[in-house]
């Protein structure tokens, strides 16, 4: 699960360091300037798109976004799949059923159909319950990873 108030400071955190401000990030990313404020304020989470937009920008993983972990290992990203693609080949490599995967991770089975068939992407939330339950970094899981 992932905390608004954690993720909030990392981002203040790698903002302070990139020396950039809220107006500044929006112009950059393209992400609207309220919602950079709403982060900040832990108001709410950004959606997976805006989170792989701002981990993109500040060269740092999901799991470092989100301060899941303390190291930020990156060096470079791929462009991430279609989910509904990059679901299939998790389902595919992991060995697992959909539906253990589904109990696993402690998604919702018609919310896991809807990512499978491209209805509906995942929150950055479900993206991280996915990584725990599967044990793979969040990047892993939306298909980032080199």
């Amino acid at each position: 699960m992932i905390n608004a108030s954690q993720f909030a400071e990392r981002l203040e955190e790698l903002m302070f360091y990139a020396g950039t401000n809220g107006v500044e990030l929006s112009v950059r990313t393209g992400i609207d300037e309220a919602n950079i404020y709403k982060y900040l304020n832990a108001v709410w989470l950004p959606s997976s798109a805006i989170a792989i937009k701002l981990a993109d920008y500040f060269k740092c993983t999901l799991d470092f976004l989100f301060a899941r972990t303390d190291e930020n290992t990156a060096t470079t990203f791929k462009e991430c799949p279609p989910f509904a693609q990059r679901l299939r080949e998790i389902i595919e490599k992991s060995g697992k059923t959909k539906a253990q995967i589904i109990n696993k991770c402690g998604v919702s089975e018609a919310v896991f159909y809807r990512w499978l068939n491209g209805k509906r992407a995942p929150t950055a939330d479900s993206i991280a319950r996915l990584a725990d339950g599967l044990e793979r970094s969040m990047d892993y899981i939306v298909g980032r990873e080199i």
